[in-house]
């Protein structure tokens, strides 16, 4: 899995991929020409292709058929407007909220940025408490 956090400001995400047991090392996170900030947790290829669909246009005739089963991703989009995320429907889901985290190291990431922690520490506690996520952190300020 992964964490993914936002302070406000930041959208951070952890660096580690698990392949049949195997620790390898992944970005999951990318700053759009447009400017908004993308990141993904859930299976690698799932964000990938979530990635496609959103810059194709987000036809929701052709939403990503993965999105429909039990092993979707969550992705999620911050610009200067705030953050969004979509899970299972092409409707993105609008947060209002200071700060917010998502993946396996949700609730460690929700837990240190509620003490004061920046999104990027935030992950890097994650990492250090949650086996599903480590290996870095990629990050880009709004």
């Amino acid at each position: 899995m992964s964490v993914i956090a936002w302070d406000g400001k930041i959208l951070a995400a952890d660096r580690q991929g698990t392949n049949m047991g195997s620790i390898c090392t992944m970005t999951k996170i990318k700053k759009l020409d447009t400017g908004e900030i993308v990141a993904w947790c859930g299976r690698q290829s799932y964000g990938l292709t979530f990635l496609d669909w959103y810059l194709n246009g987000q036809d929701k005739e052709k939403f990503p058929e993965v999105q429909h089963t039990e092993d979707w991703t969550c992705f999620v989009i911050a610009d200067k407007n705030g953050m969004r995320f979509y899970e299972q429907d092409y409707i993105p889901i609008p947060i209002i909220d200071e700060f917010m985290a998502f993946g396996a190291g949700r609730d460690f990431a929700i837990g240190a940025m509620a003490m004061g922690a920046t999104a990027i520490k935030a992950v890097q506690i994650a990492n250090q408490f949650c086996d599903s996520c480590g290996v870095g952190v990629d990050w880009y300020e709004v």
